[in-house]
């Protein structure tokens, strides 16, 4: 049984702080995520941090290890710039957005290939991986439709998850307040000349308020080939949700209830031919959502939705002395059947080329071009340019413009209730963007700073004149986002200093967004970012070969005339020997009442303990 006492957990958290005054160095600290290591979101063209005329964050294995984190929805809010707001924790509902865009406006892929769901964005992040199946997550600050189509209006999030190698079994067990209970095994093994992995999951809780009980559940199998030069990779991954939706979608209905059942099935290669790189994708992605807005009368009120997508791609990339080259196609197919959508189809695809070229020593340009189909609206071409200028090796001075867009989602088409009208006759949204900054790598040292502004058109939005008018989705004319990011991260001991944190974090964003030619109305999405996000995080080294992790982050939103303002201190206390490792995690430390949906409020401080173990084998 947990103590419940509102002091007991800060006093401990502030005990590990004093300690780690007196702490020696450790001799084997945990790696670090090289940022001159390849990053594969910000071009088709794999790149390093210093190398991309553009700003990708990384979350690598080390923070997933060491953030007090059990969901990819929880991992995302520690990005830079994310907006990830969440009806309920550990996973089960959230919609994330970069750079106040709206969650419709972010691009999600699993390793490269697009995992959105055409229904409603809600869903986009009903991803069938664990956390321990992904190796790190990279975000691409800003436009992406000249790389990857649509929906690229704020950024791009590519989780990546980790190769099979080896033989081995682990295992991990978690349990915590409010009934929660988690379980994990992982199991890597060799067949053939294969190598795979398989990992179950199950994650249950009590909830903390009436009606926010969960049972998640997950399995996921990877396999990968190795033919000489060529790979070949497999994923197939399920994962169902079934939750307490306590006023997630409408107010004064504390009785919701949702489940989510999401399969997804990858195939992919890596086919080397003298100077080329083939890389095919195929995949196919199926959703279910069953939705019951009062359970006390589950026939009164229910929507049933399964929506298909699935696609392929082909890219290729050649070296010559004109620079490094990308080019390549993709097709693909969007279905729904729902009994309040319709049963509904829409095909999409395009053409893309990327070019990399070094103009003169030190100044790099990146060029490209999407010209995409999508069918209701035809064709269209998207395209984005980038320059670096390396000052130093250590300093790069960086530009870009770009432009991109979203087409309507099926729900933004079609839905029709009481509360919320759908609009059929919905124009894509449009923008283009523009983006300026430096960032710089040393020893211990490393940071940015970029200036970005996105004028938009056609944007799509639900609103209102009136509180008792229902919501009604339409085109905005135009809305201009100006925003500023700046990071810096310092690892103290690689300046000599053998008493002090491992590794240092501040981070900071501003956002200003406005609208022209509309009147005064209730905004649903658009308007609700953040203005000011404050993140700092900070590691240190404990006596007993302990490390802890605090992470704190404060934001002020405006939502409408008003604004709200609050502040969230996590920590995770670790320590591993050899193949076995516990963990203690206090999320929302000092109790903190907030919410991002009104009558929707989040959990206050919410205790949990683990343990982990891993047997290798000799294969």
């Amino acid at each position: 049984m947990f103590v419940r006492s509102k002091l007991l957990p800060g006093l401990l958290c502030g005990l590990f702080v004093v300690l780690s005054t007196f702490a020696p160095a450790q001799e084997n600290p945990e790696p670090r995520y090289g940022m001159q290591a390849v990053v594969v979101t910000a071009s088709r063209l794999p790149s390093t941090f210093m190398e991309s005329v553009r700003y990708v964050s990384v979350l690598d294995s080390t923070d997933i290890r060491s953030l007090p984190v059990h969901s990819v929805q929880e991992l995302l809010s520690y990005v830079q710039g994310a907006d990830v707001k969440q009806r309920g924790p550990l996973g089960v509902q959230a919609d994330m957005s970069l750079r106040g865009s709206t969650f419709e406006q972010t691009l999600v892929m699993l390793n490269g290939a697009k995992a959105t769901d055409p229904q409603t964005g809600h869903h986009q992040l009903n991803i069938p991986v664990s956390l321990q199946d992904i190796e790190r997550v990279e975000v691409l600050h800003g436009h992406g439709s000249s790389l990857y189509g649509p929906n690229a209006f704020g950024g791009v999030i590519n989780i990546l998850t980790k190769q099979p190698r080896g033989t081995s079994l682990t295992t991990r067990a978690t349990a915590g307040e409010h009934g929660l209970v988690e379980g994990h095994i992982t199991s890597a093994y060799q067949l053939g000349s294969s190598a795979n992995q398989i990992s179950f999951s199950r994650r249950i809780s009590d909830g903390y308020r009436h009606n926010t009980d969960f049972d998640i559940t997950n399995l996921t199998h990877t396999t990968t080939v190795d033919i000489g030069n060529h790979r070949a990779n497999l994923l197939a991954g399920y994962v169902r949700k079934a939750f307490g939706a306590n006023d997630f979608y409408a107010s004064n209905f504390p009785d919701q209830r949702e489940e989510t059942r999401t399969g997804l099935v990858q195939l992919g290669g890596d086919l080397r031919v003298r100077n080329l790189t083939l890389l095919p994708k195929i995949y196919w992605r199926r959703n279910h959502d069953e939705f019951i807005l009062d359970s006390q009368r589950p026939e009164w009120y229910r929507n049933e939705h399964t929506t298909d997508s699935y696609g392929l791609e082909l890219q290729t990339r050649f070296s010559s002395a004109l620079g490094q080259t990308a080019v390549g196609g993709e097709f693909g197919r969007e279905l729904i059947r729902s009994n309040s959508l319709g049963d509904r189809q829409r095909s999409r695809g395009g053409l893309f080329l990327e070019h990399q070229m070094e103009i003169v020593p030190a100044l790099d340009v990146t060029t490209g071009a999407f010209a995409y189909y999508h069918s209701g609206w035809g064709w269209q071409v998207w395209p984005g340019a980038g320059m670096g200028v390396a000052v130093t090796p250590t300093l790069q001075l960086y530009g870009n413009i770009g432009k991109a867009y979203r087409v309507p989602n099926f729900t933004e088409l079609y839905y029709d209730s009481p509360a919320n009208k759908g609009n059929p006759s919905l124009r894509p949204e449009e923008s283009l963007s523009y983006e300026g900054g430096v960032k710089w790598l040393t020893r211990g040292l490393m940071g940015n700073v970029t200036l970005f502004q996105r004028r938009g058109s056609n944007m799509i939005d639900w609103g209102r004149t009136n509180a008792d008018d229902p919501w009604v989705v339409r085109n905005l004319s135009r809305i201009r986002t100006t925003g500023v990011e700046a990071a810096v991260e310092v690892l103290p001991r690689q300046f000599g200093f053998p008493r002090v944190p491992d590794r240092m974090e501040l981070k900071y964003g501003y956002l200003q967004s406005t609208i022209q030619d509309v009147a005064t109305r209730q905004s649903k999405y658009v308007f609700n970012h953040p203005r000011h996000q404050v993140m700092a995080d900070l590691t240190l080294s404990l006596p007993f070969k302990l490390r802890q992790r605090w992470s704190y982050r404060y934001e002020y939103r405006l939502t409408g005339s008003a604004h709200q303002t609050h502040q969230v201190v996590d920590t995770r206390l670790y320590r591993r020997n050899g193949n076995f490792r516990i963990f203690l995690d206090v999320t929302n430390l000092f109790n903190e009442q907030y919410q991002y949906f009104p009558g929707v409020p989040l959990p206050g401080r919410w205790i949990r303990v683990g343990i982990e173990t891993t047997i290798n084998g000799t294969g």
